[in-house]
This record gives structure tokens, C-alpha cells and sequence, in this order.
């Protein structure tokens, strides 16, 4: 560093002896800078650099924010800007419309543009599209995509054809593996074939109510899921009504479709006896919590959910007998687990789901389809 870096331009007859301390913080002399006598360059105190001796990449430092701002700006615009026309989104969805059979999903690539595709494909998709619990149970997939994207629940399976409309593709994919459903407990529960009753200090039935239209069911934390028109009231104030067949979103906030069953009960539990359930090798459950839930607790009350069946004695008498259960802990997400129904396949008989839960105010939602 040279001499005039190290310290400031000192005036004719400035004391240079004067500690460092009293010259930064001398005044400057007005009166002298009236009459010529002293700049500002020249002030005790003061240290001028020249920009010639400042390095390049200082000099230029402040072009770097504006910079990444304007890139920032791009990206954004780039992301949220159209990717289609409205006409090629109405090519996609009557094609979509056209190709889709009853064992079908619809499947969106990429997953975070879902909303997206979901809005112009409305007409196109069912409640159980926009939450399926999983793709196993369907023979087909329509992969709506932008580009080359892929969903990664469909992604393996071979693709049968691939319409295009500019940037946009319906790919049908065909399942190499399907598990056909023999029965799926969320339609009996539309059909009112649930009982449900709750072992409070006495025991409650709750009753099957159809209304014109399903409703908000707002909760703690802002949390709200929609409840299906055809659900379950219960009589007593110490149970969060109604029940039913729900869409609620899991912990990535993806759409389930499924049976909510509110957990406020102090540790009691909740029986949804399902009626005339058709068995066969194996009964797949998929259960959860509300993302508000369980992504803000994170470690709230596990929710335990337990399935038996009835059978009778040579004397008639009526045993249930527990045929599988699994807790939900938090932090598990959307959790899948299969029963063993071998014993059973072929009959029909009642299922009776049990949920018990030490923590009130957990939204938990579970579905069951038997294979």
C-alpha cells in the first residue's frame, strides 16, 4: 500500500505528529474553504482514494444486484408467463375427453403445474382423478405434460399413444400391473353402508345425511378440507361433525381423497362399521394427516387405525377379530399398508374400522379398496 493510502493529505503546517484519533475527528475549517485555502481533498482527516487504485471487481460491485434482479425477473415471467395458447388447452381437453374410459386416471406432469392443468381440464376429471390415493388400481393412465416432463407415479409404464398440441401432450400410459378393486370402502360410505358410532362414556350413532352440496369444514391453524354432500352427523357436541368422504391435502398439499375422521376425542375411538364388503387376497389402506397438521405439530398424537371382522361361534355368539392395524406417526405422510385377506377372499361380510388417538383437533383421513 503506498504512503498516501496509508494516511490522509496533510496541510501545510498540520501537525502530522497529532495522534491518528484527532485527526479523524477534526473538523474542517469553513472559513479555509471560503477562501480557497483548504478542500475538501485536502482535510485533515479525510482519506481520498483514487479510483484508479480501487480493483475492478469493486468498482463494478454494484452492477451485481441489479443484474440477478433482472434474471430473477426473466425466470419469472418465463415460468408464469402462457405455456399454451387457450385454443391448444381446449384441443388437449376435448382430446383428453375423448380418449378417457371409466378405468382410466388423469396424471399431471409436472406435478407443480397441476393447479393449472386442473383448471383447464375440469370438465375432463372426476373427484377421484384430483386425489387418487394411488395409480395401482387403474389399467390406464392420461399423462397430461408440458414438454418431455413426466409423472413420476406413471413414468415407468409403456406409452400407448401421444397427442400433441404445441407444447402440450396427452400421452396414454398403459398399467403393466393393474390391481383390479373388488370394492372401495369410500363408495359405500356414499351409499350411507357405514355405521358409524363413537365410544364416548355413552356410546353414539352418528346418522347418513345427503345434502344438496358439500361445504368448507374450517379447523384450528386455517386448515379446511371439503366434506362430500352425502356424510355422517353425529348427535353429541363432543364429536366434530360431519364425517364423510372428504378431499383433504396431505403433507405436500396434494389433493386425497379419502374418509375423514376427526381425531378430538380425547383417546376414544371411532367405529365405522362398513357393510357388505366383498373380500378378496388382500384389503390396500392409505391414510394420512392434514398437511397443516402434521407439517406444523410435527410431532403431535399418532393416529392408530385398526380393521376386524365378526364371526360367529358354533353357539352363535358374535367375535371380532382384528385382521390388521397400523399407526400414523407424524412425519410418515400419505402412508400405504396392505391387510392379508387370503382367508377371507371370496366372502362377504362387514368391516369394521377402529381409529383411536390421544390428541384432539387432528384432521385424519384414511381409504381402503380390497383386490
Amino acid at each position: 500500500m503506498s504512503a498516501d493510502e496509508e494516511k490522509p493529505d496533510v496541510p501545510e503546517g498540520a501537525d502530522e505528529q497529532a495522534p491518528a484519533s484527532d485527526r479523524v475527528r477534526r473538523k474542517p475549517n469553513f472559513e479555509a474553504l471560503e477562501a480557497g485555502e483548504q478542500t475538501m481533498s485536502t482535510w485533515p482527516g479525510l482519506k481520498v482514494r483514487s479510483a484508479a487504485n480501487i480493483p475492478a471487481h469493486r468498482r463494478w460491485a454494484f452492477v451485481v444486484v441489479p443484474a440477478i434482479a433482472l434474471l430473477e425477473l426473466g425466470l419469472h415471467l418465463s415460468q408464469t408467463g402462457p405455456l399454451a395458447s387457450e385454443a391448444e388447452w381446449n384441443t388437449i381437453a376435448a382430446e383428453a375427453k375423448r380418449e378417457r374410459k371409466a378405468d382410466d386416471v388423469v396424471v399431471f406432469a409436472p406435478t407443480w403445474y397441476a393447479p393449472v392443468e386442473r383448471m383447464h381440464l375440469r370438465d375432463a376429471l372426476t373427484m377421484a382423478d384430483q386425489g387418487h390415493a394411488d395409480v395401482t388400481r387403474y389399467a390406464r393412465a392420461l399423462e397430461v405434460a408440458v414438454g418431455n416432463e413426466s409423472n413420476p407415479e406413471v413414468a415407468a409404464w409403456p406409452i400407448v399413444s401421444d397427442k400433441v398440441s404445441g407444447k402440450l401432450h396427452v400421452r396414454v400410459r398403459q398399467n403393466p400391473a393393474q390391481e383390479p378393486v373388488l370394492e372401495d370402502l369410500l363408495a359405500l360410505a356414499d351409499a350411507g353402508r357405514v355405521e358409524v358410532s363413537v365410544a364416548l362414556p355413552q356410546p353414539h350413532t352418528c346418522s347418513f345425511q345427503a345434502t344438496a352440496r358439500g361445504r368448507m369444514r374450517d379447523g384450528r391453524d386455517g386448515w379446511g378440507t371439503f366434506i362430500a354432500a352425502k356424510h355422517y352427523s353425529c348427535p353429541s357436541s363432543d364429536v366434530p361433525s360431519p364425517l364423510g368422504v372428504a378431499m383433504m391435502a396431505d403433507h405436500s398439499y396434494a389433493p386425497r381423497r379419502c374418509f375423514l375422521v376427526p381425531t378430538a376425542l380425547g383417546g376414544k375411538s371411532i367405529d365405522l362399521r362398513f357393510q357388505g364388503v366383498r373380500f378378496g387376497k388382500s384389503l390396500v389402506v392409505h391414510h394420512g394427516i392434514h398437511a397443516q397438521s402434521e407439517n406444523i405439530d410435527r410431532h403431535g398424537a399418532s393416529v392408530d387405525l385398526a380393521f376386524s371382522i365378526d364371526g360367529e361361534k358354533a353357539d352363535g355368539t358374535v367375535v371380532r377379530r382384528e385382521i390388521g392395524r397400523d399407526t400414523h406417526v407424524d412425519g410418515q405422510r400419505w402412508k400405504e399398508f396392505r391387510v392379508d385377506t387370503g382367508l377371507f377372499a371370496g366372502q362377504t361380510g362387514d368391516l369394521v374400522a377402529t381409529i383411536q388417538s390421544a390428541q384432539g383437533d387432528r384432521p385424519y383421513c384414511f381409504e381402503a379398496t380390497t383386490r
